[in-house]
C-alpha cells in the first residue's frame, strides 16, 4: 500500500478518539488569516479536553470519528464489497470564519448571505480500504472539519495516477479518467458515502474541458443524498 501526500484534496468533517493532541494551527500559524470563498479565517489551537464553541470538548468531537468505520459497499457495475474507513487524529484547531466585506478573496461574493461558518479542524491520517482491493488509500496528513457535534463530512479527490489500490474506472469511457471523488458522512448511527469517477472532456494526452462525473458506488443509508 502506498501513502498519499497532502496534494490529494480532502475535506473531511471529523471527530476522533480521546488521544492527546499536538497543538494545531493553520499553515500560517495560530491566528493567521487564510480565507476561502469570500471568507476570512483565523485559527486557534485546541487541546483534547478544551471546550469548543460547538458546545462540546475537542475530545468529544474526536470520539465521534476516531477509529474504524465499516459498512457494506455497493458498486454500480461490480459485485458488492465492504468499506473500512480508519481515522487517526493528530492535532486540532478552532477556526473562526467571517465574511470579507472588501471582497478581497472573492469579489463576486460581496453580500453577508455568503456562508462563513466557524468550525473545528482536525489534522489526522485517513485510511480508506475496500475488501475487494479496489480502494487502498492511506492519506498520512489531512484536515478534517466539524461544523457541528452531530456529524462529520469529508470530500476526498484523489488523482487517478495516485490511487494505490486496484481501482479501474467502471464507466468504460474513452475520455481521460482524471480523479476519484469520495464523499464521507459520519454520524453516531454509522457512516455513509459516495464514490464518483471524474473524466476529462478529451483523452489524457490532450486534457481539456470541465470534468464529467460518473456515479460509481456508495455505502450507508444516506449515500444517495450526499
Amino acid at each position: 500500500m502506498r501513502a498519499l501526500v497532502p496534494s490529494i484534496m480532502l475535506l473531511l468533517v471529523a471527530l476522533s478518539g480521546c488521544q492527546a493532541l499536538d497543538a494545531a494551527t493553520a499553515p500560517g500559524g495560530s491566528g493567521s488569516a487564510s480565507g476561502t470563498a469570500g471568507c476570512l479565517e483565523e485559527s486557534t489551537p485546541l487541546t483534547g479536553d478544551q471546550p469548543t464553541k460547538l458546545g462540546v470538548t475537542t475530545a468529544e468531537l474526536l470520539a465521534l470519528a476516531a477509529g474504524e468505520h465499516s459498512s457494506p459497499l455497493r458498486w454500480n457495475h461490480a459485485a458488492s464489497s465492504r468499506l473500512l474507513l480508519t481515522v487517526g487524529p493528530r492535532a486540532a484547531a478552532y477556526v473562526h470564519s467571517r465574511f470579507d466585506p472588501q471582497g478581497e478573496l472573492a469579489p463576486n461574493l460581496r453580500t453577508p448571505t455568503q456562508q462563513c461558518s466557524d468550525y473545528v479542524r482536525i489534522t489526522a491520517s485517513v485510511d480508506v480500504q475496500s475488501a475487494d482491493g479496489r480502494l487502498a488509500e492511506l492519506i498520512e496528513r489531512v484536515d478534517l472539519i466539524a461544523y457541528s457535534p452531530y456529524e462529520l463530512r469529508a470530500t476526498l479527490q484523489i488523482d487517478a495516477d495516485a490511487l494505490a489500490g486496484g481501482y479501474e474506472p467502471l464507466a468504460g469511457s474513452q475520455h481521460c479518467f482524471v480523479a476519484l471523488r469520495i464523499k464521507v458522512l459520519i454520524e453516531r448511527t454509522g457512516s455513509s458515502g459516495s464514490i464518483t469517477e471524474l473524466f476529462g472532456a478529451t483523452t489524457c494526452e490532450r486534457p481539456a474541458g470541465a470534468l464529467t462525473p460518473f456515479a460509481s458506488g456508495g455505502w450507508g443509508g444516506r449515500w444517495q443524498n450526499y
